[in-house]
């Protein structure tokens, strides 16, 4: 019987890629035996080369010098998902792969080049739109689109590295009339990297000048007050999605870094209910680790409204694959607001299903499905117009 094989591919070459590792390596030990098809890790490093990584190496100590350790598992793709070895002297077939499932944040992985890439090479991809994913990617894009959709988003100004040095003083007139403080943030980048809250004009300048050495251009939006922050993970494709519970993030009002995400100890999850997530996971690190309360002790309305909007953000950029939508809550305007929406999230935001019917392998068979149902979309529509011009 013939193995089906499944790609995760990783790493990259983005601020974002250590990340996209912590997420691989959660990924090896979620697959270990799970029978449905067996995956391959692939990880990508920074000058772009790809290698076909064994189990035994998917460690920390691997990606502290990943050229030296996988220096002999070097592959490259081809047309219709074939990985073959790279040497000097013959090209030997490893794999063929069923289907690619996304798991690289940022950078090329997310703003819609892989995602091309994967496409011209008739690969299914889990992540398969290149202008969703580029859409999402760019914070400026998306909050035009959402604002266009009726979906409500904090306000924001948005300037290049020139605009800023050539037209200092409007920009400042313009995000003083917002009142600080004010969130600089790179325009298309995540996990929180080179965002910074600022409370007055000193500490906009230095944080626009965080934000410039991540992007060359910058988005500063309305802080919004009186916070909770909640989060809803998005599974689906262009005809269907499912939503999941909505957590909420215990930041204590502070702004939730990327120290916060991914390095510090985070503590456990905090337990609301019976079905609430209880495990004690001490000197854990990642956002699945983070502090927070899932389910979020919020009322029927407040969830349902979160979950319908997710869906609704999901399906006007055209998604697939599995997201995490950002919400800020306003507790005294009772104000909902979408921060943002993160197509590659963290952990693949399995978390968000674990306690539910679809489980986490669930997810990973969907996410499969969900690839190769897009891919079979395109098939349909390449086949329906063939030009007969000569």
């Amino acid at each position: 019987m013939l193995k089906n094989y499944v790609g995760f591919v990783f790493g990259g070459e983005s601020a974002e890629s250590d990340v996209s590792v912590v997420t691989a390596l959660g990924l090896e030990k979620q697959t270990r035996g799970f029978c449905e098809f067996e995956p391959m890790f692939l990880y990508v490093s920074s000058d772009l080369e790809c290698y076909a990584v064994p189990r035994d190496l998917m460690k920390v100590e691997t990606f502290k010098n990943p050229k030296v350790q996988l220096k002999k598992h070097q592959v490259f793709f081809e047309k219709g998902g074939i990985v073959r070895k790279k040497n000097s002297l013959t090209k030997t077939k490893l794999f063929v792969l069923d289907a690619v499932v996304n798991c690289t944040h940022g950078g090329y992985g997310e703003s819609g080049e892989l995602s091309g890439f994967m496409k011209m090479l008739d690969i299914p991809f889990s992540t398969f739109s290149p202008l969703a994913m580029a859409l999402s990617m760019n914070k400026n894009l998306f909050k035009t689109i959402m604002r266009a959709s009726g979906i409500l988003v904090p306000n924001w100004v948005y300037f290049s590295k020139s605009d800023w040095l050539k037209n200092r003083d409007e920009l400042c007139s313009k995000i003083e009339s917002m009142r600080f403080p004010v969130v600089v943030k790179p325009n298309s980048s995540g996990s929180s990297l080179g965002v910074v809250v600022a409370s007055s004009m000193n500490e906009l300048y230095d944080g626009i000048d965080v934000a410039f050495k991540f992007d060359s251009h910058v988005i500063v939006e309305k802080c919004i007050q009186n916070k909770v922050e909640f989060n809803c993970a998005v599974l689906g494709d262009t005809s269907s999605a499912v939503v999941s519970d909505i957590d909420q993030i215990e930041t204590g009002g502070k702004f939730f870094s990327f120290n916060d995400k991914y390095i510090g100890n985070a503590g456990s999850c905090s337990e609301t209910s019976k079905n609430s997530i209880t495990e004690q996971k001490k000197n854990s690190k990642g956002m699945e680790f983070a502090p927070r309360l899932l389910p979020a002790p919020i009322s029927d309305s407040l969830t349902q409204k979160i979950q319908h909007i997710s869906a609704d953000v999901f399906k006007v950029l055209g998604l697939s694959g599995i997201s995490r939508v950002d919400f800020l809550y306003d507790k005294k305007k009772k104000k909902l607001y979408v921060g943002e929406i993160n197509a590659v999230p963290g952990s693949m935001a399995l978390y968000f299903f674990r306690r539910t019917k679809l489980g986490v392998h669930g997810v990973l068979s969907k996410l499969v499905k969900i690839a190769k149902a897009e891919h079979g979309r395109k098939l349909v529509l390449d086949q329906k117009f063939i030009p007969e011009i000569f």
